[in-house]
């Protein structure tokens, strides 16, 4: 169960970004030096990143904060 639903839009925005690359969630989490469950927790919105995650999720999966920010906004409003 997601922690709320803004936790669950962020996980969709990941998981929506690392798709888009062709990113598996077992190399992603290697990049940045995590667990598959780990990040597969996060994707369904039942884990809470830190801002240190969250610009490792930016740098590993090649975009911007805000690139990151507007995925989450567009889950959001879904």
């Amino acid at each position: 169960m997601a922690l709320s639903p803004d936790h669950e839009a962020f996980g969709a925005a990941v998981r929506e970004l690392r798709e888009r690359r062709g990113i598996s969630q077992r190399a992603l989490a290697e990049l940045l030096g995590s667990s598959q469950p780990t990040l597969s927790a996060l994707e369904h919105g039942q884990r809470n990143p830190g801002l240190d995650a969250i610009f490792r999720l930016c740098e590993s999966l090649d975009v911007s904060f805000v690139e990151l920010a507007e995925a989450v906004d567009r889950h959001r409003q879904r």
